[in-house]
């Protein structure tokens, strides 16, 4: 698939789609628009989606050209395999970011794997990356369960974030000292459901040449979260490697990290909080 061009691709409208998706809130008016298996989008809608994927994530990763990516994702049926694919759209229905997830029991744990996400520049000051991932997380979430979030990513803040939304506790692979066998399970049998075969380190949670198909480097800056000892851990990574990043959630954290983000809101500092998110 050749690279579409932004004017073409970039303008994705909602009422562009045939297929229906289930709509939901998300904040300050954005809405996002859902297609959760075995609904998803008509081949003729996956196409438009394709061309608008490929042509957003040059502009959310600094200029990284994704488009052999998404041709590979395309050839092995991304939208058949990923359980919830989420659409981004504004008040009008334009398309102005994306993410997805999917279910998994990874070694008798409830698992949620987050997919690649990403929110076109100039509306990330709505931190709207950050409540799609909590309006996932809040509905697969059970009062009587745990909920682990799996993730594959070469991107710090992300790290940072869940570090100070969640706490050292809950989030692997730690700053200091290994991995625990118990969670490795848990990243191993994900890794083995997602079809990685690439080297996965049991105590630090890098896979090894697991982005080498992209064929490109997958930002066109690499992000750091201006934290020194999360950067030193995220800059062992070539450009092929990533880490697999686990969370473990419950109903109460997840209200804690909502409460979080509302102070950040109201804090004078609100400018700095939002850049954070934004880098996230």
């Amino acid at each position: 698939m050749s690279a579409p061009t932004a004017s073409a691709s970039l303008r994705l409208m909602l009422s562009d789609l045939e297929s229906t998706p289930v709509i939901k809130q998300l904040r300050a008016g954005f809405r996002i628009a859902l297609w959760h298996q075995p609904n998803r989008p008509t081949p003729a809608d996956q196409r438009k989606l394709y061309a608008f994927l490929a042509t957003a994530a040059r502009e959310v990763f600094a200029g990284a050209d994704h488009s052999g990516y998404w041709e590979q994702r395309r050839q092995a049926g991304f939208f058949d395999a990923i359980g919830t694919f989420a659409l981004i759209v504004t008040p009008e229905g334009k398309a102005i970011g994306w993410g997805g997830y999917t279910m998994l029991d990874s070694a008798g744990k409830r698992t949620l794997y987050a997919d690649y996400t990403g929110v076109l520049p100039e509306y990330r000051r709505y931190q709207l990356g950050t409540w799609l991932a909590a309006r996932f997380m809040k509905d697969e979430l059970r009062l009587s369960r745990s909920l682990y979030l799996t993730l594959r990513t070469q991107n710090p803040c992300i790290y940072r974030g869940l570090l100070r939304n969640l706490g050292p506790d809950r989030v692997w692979p730690p700053l200091h000292g290994d991995t625990p066998p118990r969670v490795f399970a848990i990243a191993e049998a994900t890794a083995a459901q997602l079809g990685q075969t690439d080297p996965l380190d049991p105590k630090s949670l890098v896979i090894t040449g697991v982005l080498a198909k992209l064929e490109t480097t997958l930002y066109g800056s690499r992000p750091v979260s201006e934290q020194d000892d999360v950067d030193r851990l995220f800059g062992r990574l070539t450009q092929d490697d990533a880490i697999m990043v686990i969370a473990r959630l419950d109903v109460f954290t997840l209200l804690y990290a909502a409460k979080l983000r509302v102070l950040d809101a109201l804090r004078p500092s609100r400018k700095a909080a939002a850049k954070r998110a934004s880098a996230t």
